[in-house]
């Protein structure tokens, strides 16, 4: 069965507009001839070189226009509403709030990011390993800044819904650089019908419950985690600048331990001068009394040495 879709684009005076299959369904007999006839092929994407899509109306799907079935699509069971619907609101997104389950390696780390798109991308054709792939979404985004370094600004997101990715795949992307999460589709998203037995008013609430949930969260994992070369630099520059202050603030614990036990000497010296005065001080005191106390005794021993008469007459004296 080759992949349907809900949705084409049709390019129309200049500007591109969304056709739904609701639109086409809903139309008269006559109104969808005129439409066909002015309107067909639409497109996949916006983009005039994209697949160019047709419409069933037995099956009330769009499909790849004869010729232009890419050949990875070629026997493919066909995406469910679920997938579709997913890849539709996470595209009109613009902040994706991932929380992912890193499967690289065990055990298994859980990993928040919040993501600014700038663009997402539906059904990007790319190349990988030199295997042609059409990636579910591209999504190109500039904040946080430091992831946009880390992952060159890319993200591939697929939507599991029935089936994982396989691993040439994430082998092949690995190699060319790019950074995939697989969006995992709960039981409570999941819709067990065929588009063409799903009605208008079903697909349309699921879609606002996807729109609810993706809003707050989109849970997944993570597969592959890249680093640019400008982001392993920068990490390093960080790292070396981190090492420098570090170095910077234990060098300035020492100047600090330095300077404390400077002061400490300076208070010691100048303790140790007081000291030293003070001693001066009480040696000059004691020359003075030892000198006093030598006088003293010269003139006791002179005076011992007189006769009483002597004494006596200098006693008269003063």
């Amino acid at each position: 069965m080759i992949q349907s879709k809900l949705r084409a684009y049709n390019f129309k005076d200049g500007e591109w507009e969304t056709v739904t299959r609701w639109q086409l369904i809903h139309m008269s007999e006559l109104d969808y001839k005129k439409f066909k006839e002015h309107n067909f092929p639409l497109y996949l994407k916006k983009d005039p070189n994209s697949y160019k899509l047709t419409f069933n109306q037995r099956q009330k799907t769009f499909r790849f226009y004869p010729g232009q079935i890419p050949d990875d699509k070629k026997g493919s069971s066909g995406l469910t509403i679920a997938h579709q619907l997913a890849q539709e609101v996470i595209s009109n997104l613009r902040t994706l709030h991932l929380k992912l389950t890193d499967k690289r390696f065990k055990p298994y780390k859980k990993v928040d990011i919040d993501i600014e798109a700038d663009q997402i991308f539906e059904e990007h054709r790319t190349t990988a390993n030199d295997n042609e792939y059409i990636v579910d979404l591209l999504v190109l985004f500039s904040k946080p800044a430091w992831l946009a370094l880390k992952w060159n600004r890319i993200l591939i997101l697929e939507v599991y819904v029935t089936n994982e990715l396989r691993g040439q795949k994430i082998i092949d992307f690995e190699k060319k650089g790019l950074s995939m999460a697989e969006v995992v589709i709960g039981s409570k998203l999941k819709i067990k019908k065929t588009a063409s037995e799903v009605s208008e008013r079903e697909e349309d609430q699921l879609r606002n419950i996807m729109k609810h949930a993706f809003s707050k969260q989109i849970y997944g994992d993570l597969w592959i985690d890249t680093c640019t070369s400008k982001y392993l630099e920068n990490e390093a520059l960080k790292e070396r600048e981190e090492q420098i202050t570090a170095l910077k603030q234990r060098i300035q614990i020492s100047q600090d331990k330095i300077n404390v036990l400077k002061e400490g000497l300076e208070l010691k010296d100048q303790q140790l001068r007081k000291t030293q005065r003070n001693l001066k001080t009480f040696d000059l005191a004691l020359q003075k009394e030892v000198s006093q106390k030598t006088t003293l005794k010269k003139e006791l021993n002179h005076w011992e040495s007189k006769s009483k008469f002597e004494r006596l007459l200098d006693l008269l004296r003063k």
